[in-house]
This record gives C-alpha cells, sequence and structure tokens, in this order.
C-alpha cells in the first residue's frame, strides 16, 4: 500500500467514525480533539496515524470497518505502516 493509499484509507476511516456518534465521541475523548480542531487539521498527516492507531488499538471497531468497507482486516495495518514509514523520512 503506498501513502496516498494509506491517506485515503485514513479519511475514508475517518467518515466511519464520525458517522457513529459513540466512535465519533471516543476518538474526540482520545485525541483531544474538539470538532473545530479536527476539521482544521483533516489533512495532518499524524491525524491520519491517529485515525488509523484509533481502529487498531480496538478490535470490534475495525472488524466494523473493515466489514462496513468490504477490504481485508489487515489493510489498515497495512495503511498504518505505510503512513509511519512516511513520517519516519520526514524526520530524518
Amino acid at each position: 500500500m503506498d501513502r496516498d493509499q494509506a491517506e485515503a484509507m485514513a479519511l475514508d476511516a475517518l467518515v466511519f467514525i464520525i458517522e457513529n456518534i459513540q466512535l465519533r465521541g471516543r476518538f474526540l475523548d482520545l485525541t483531544g480533539l474538539n470538532p473545530d480542531e479536527l476539521r482544521d487539521r483533516i489533512m495532518d498527516p499524524a491525524l491520519h496515524v491517529a485515525i488509523i492507531e484509533f481502529l487498531l488499538a480496538h478490535e470490534p471497531s475495525l472488524i466494523e470497518f473493515t466489514a462496513a468497507r468490504n477490504i481485508g482486516p489487515q489493510l489498515p495495518a497495512q495503511a498504518h505502516a505505510a503512513l509511519t514509514a512516511h513520517q519516519s523520512r520526514e524526520w530524518s
């Protein structure tokens, strides 16, 4: 998976999270973001990583997301690897 695909998955996952009131509340609580900050940081690579990590940290949400999007359950982990590899290169 390349970075563009990983970013697209992260944004799709964010839509999934926002559409679910319980997930949305938990995500905002865990990240400390409010809706305005979330909107302002929508293209922030660190937010993309946080979105994927949020799903990876809660298997029921991960399974629900991958089933809803009809994708393999391994793909979010691949997206995470692509996003964090890109960040590592930027920081080097």
